[in-house]
């Protein structure tokens, strides 16, 4: 259904470009959830066609940490752990 996720960089200060590609159109779930498997934040939800696809991820008020990146479609699902630091 997609390629890997892509996140550059990782590990994130301020922001980080995310990169996925969908093999099929359909209805995208990208949210960020903590090591307890919560969500914390939703990046993207809604409609998207096929191909390549990029975004802009801001950790805004988010903690230092670990997280995950999951990026959810129909019956596919993939996750990426991306740590977040402050200066």
């Amino acid at each position: 259904m997609s390629l890997p996720l892509k996140i550059q960089p990782n590990a994130i200060n301020q922001e980080a470009q995310v990169q996925f590609y969908l093999q099929k159109a359909g209805i995208v779930l990208l949210s960020m959830h903590d090591l307890y498997g919560q969500p914390v934040k939703v990046i993207n939800r809604g409609f998207l066609e096929k191909g390549w696809h990029q975004t802009i991820f801001t950790k805004d008020n988010l903690p230092n940490g670990i997280y995950f990146l999951n990026l959810k479609l129909a019956n596919y699902q993939q996750s990426q752990k991306i740590i977040i630091f402050n200066n």
